[in-house]
């Protein structure tokens, strides 16, 4: 009996030890410091191993360690943490869990240039998404991933139309000034700028500055990526002065010279995997 106790006392102090690494991780990405997360998120994952935990949520919390690997620019690390999640997913029988493995190595694939596979793992993971009975937990990642993928191949309607509609589900769910809202008004603009839509390409870029600043500071380097997107923005617009200020902002946040150009058709969007990995508890 006594052993049995120390058992269920020390399983319990695994899963506290466990709860307080994801929060940890979870600070250290809205810090904008994923190779910390994905540190935080590792301990996470072997208390939880260690502990016993059930097969779905190791499934999650792989995920979530993955996508901090990818937004470390850790794409081998990413590649194994998802090969793992991959031998015990398909047993599960759960369509969520299902399609967030696929939209995870979506992400991947999107980041390594491998479109046509990553276009295939997004539409199955879409056709497993409308199925479930919240379907908002997955499906704006989903769509934010099918829009990164369209727009490098050059659909930029249906990119922009998957957009739109992720960002007003993430809306729903999410702060205005959370870092998955950020990247959303970015990716918008972008995406309105190479349809013609300099203006309303302005506005969503703004939101995007206002709630990066909120977030990360006036300095992080974030807000130097920002800037030097608007100023493409506004330099089409012929609002020369107006981008002059912001490519002088980024260069006093980096503290030297912005790149010579910045392409806002190649690189705009960036892969996700789902959000609310990142609100594990």
């Amino acid at each position: 009996m006594i052993a049995q106790i120390v058992l269920a006392v020390f399983a319990a102090a695994l899963i506290a030890q466990e709860t307080d690494w994801v929060a940890a991780g979870n600070r250290a990405w809205d810090k904008g410091s994923p190779e910390e997360a994905a540190v935080d998120y590792a301990h996470a994952l072997d208390a939880r191993l260690r502990s016993g935990a059930p097969a779905k949520e190791l499934l999650s919390l792989r995920v979530t360690l993955a996508t901090a690997h990818l937004e470390a620019g850790e794409y081998r690390e990413a590649e194994e943490v998802l090969q793992d999640a991959q031998k015990t997913a398909w047993g599960l029988g759960d369509g969520a869990a299902r399609a967030e493995l696929l939209n995870a190595w979506s992400a991947l694939h999107v980041k390594l240039g491998q479109l046509s596979a990553a276009e295939a793992e997004l539409q199955e993971a879409r056709r497993m998404v409308v199925k479930l009975a919240k379907p908002e937990d997955v499906l704006p990642t989903v769509l934010h991933n099918l829009a990164a993928v369209q727009m490098r191949t050059g659909r930029y309607a249906e990119a922009l139309s998957n957009e739109r509609d992720a960002l007003q589900i993430f809306g729903k769910t999410l702060p205005p000034d959370h870092p998955t809202m950020i990247r959303g008004w970015a990716s918008l603009a972008s995406l309105q700028y190479v349809m013609g839509q300099a203006r309303e390409a302005r506005s969503s870029m703004e939101q995007a500055l206002a709630s990066a600043e909120k977030t990360y500071g006036p300095k992080h380097p974030m807000l130097a990526d920002l800037l030097e997107s608007e100023a493409v923005i506004l330099d089409k617009l012929k609002l020369k002065k107006e981008a002059k200020l912001a490519r002088k902002r980024a260069r006093k946040i980096r503290g030297g010279p912005a790149p010579a150009s910045r392409d806002l058709t190649s690189s705009a969007l960036e892969p996700m995997t789902p959000n609310v990995h990142l609100r594990s508890k």
